[in-house]
């Protein structure tokens, strides 16, 4: 366990990037936040993703969320740091004209949200990113998106809730709630012992639908899946901006 809480107001069960960010605000607003993973904090999904901190265009509900995530990591890699953060934006490109209209229709609905967004030409694109292949169509591009370094921004988001009073349990796997004779919650019970609390967040990732049935409530529609990801070591390759 790293710091120590000692009769949670919450209890977040997960302790990936979602989970940390989660009890990071919760400690903000003063809660006395646990944190409990079954592996450890970046035990899941949060060890193998990309990263990216991108817009998405539609529909606007969807740009909205995005956008303010996106500032909230700006004024979190400000404020704390302690994390890799490259503010490169993110080209989406045309490899046939059949992309074209796709990229036009993004392009559209940023602009139509008040953003800026560019459609590139060709000549456009390779004078941005000459490293890439000559017969790109074109591409959009969006400045203000970023990327980050997920395994750190976990650790940086941990490392802060814990400063703030809040604790982590590593190794602890959730098999229960205890719940009152109203159905309210009483208590998380784990594989080492029961933790007392009344509010508890589900930030279990691909686990979390085991979660939800404990609560009666019906299995949440979460399913994994795989994605495709290489590490390389550094590259001489003078590609700036994601893709």
């Amino acid at each position: 366990q790293l710091g120590i809480v000692k009769n949670p107001d919450v209890v977040v069960i997960g302790g990936g990037i979602v989970g940390c960010a989660a009890a990071y605000f919760l400690t903000k607003a003063g809660l006395r936040t646990l944190v409990v993973d079954r592996a450890g904090a970046s035990g899941g999904s949060s060890s193998a993703c990309m990263g990216h901190l991108m817009l998405m265009s539609g529909p606007e509900a969807m740009f909205r969320l995005s956008r303010r995530s996106l500032s909230l990591w700006r004024q979190f890699h400000r404020d704390i740091g302690g994390f890799e953060m490259r503010e490169c934006g993110c080209l989406w490109l045309g490899e046939s004209d059949e992309d074209l209209p796709l990229l036009q229709t993004m392009h559209d609905d940023v602009r139509g949200y008040g953003e800026n967004g560019l459609i590139l030409s060709p000549a456009e694109l390779a004078a941005r990113e000459p490293e890439l292949a000559p017969d790109l169509v074109g591409a959009f591009f969006y400045p203000d998106d970023a990327v980050i370094f997920p395994m750190q921004a976990t650790g940086a988001l941990l490392g802060e809730t814990i400063r703030r009073g809040g604790a982590i349990r590593h190794g602890t796997n959730v098999i229960g709630l205890r719940r009152s004779s109203d159905g309210a919650v009483r208590a998380v019970v784990t594989d080492k012992g029961e933790i007392e609390t009344s509010v508890v967040v589900n930030a279990a990732g691909v686990w979390a639908p085991d979660i939800s049935p404990m609560v009666d409530l019906p299995r949440l529609p979460i399913f994994p899946r795989r994605g495709d990801l290489a590490i390389t070591m550094p590259q001489d390759l003078r590609v700036k901006t994601q893709m």
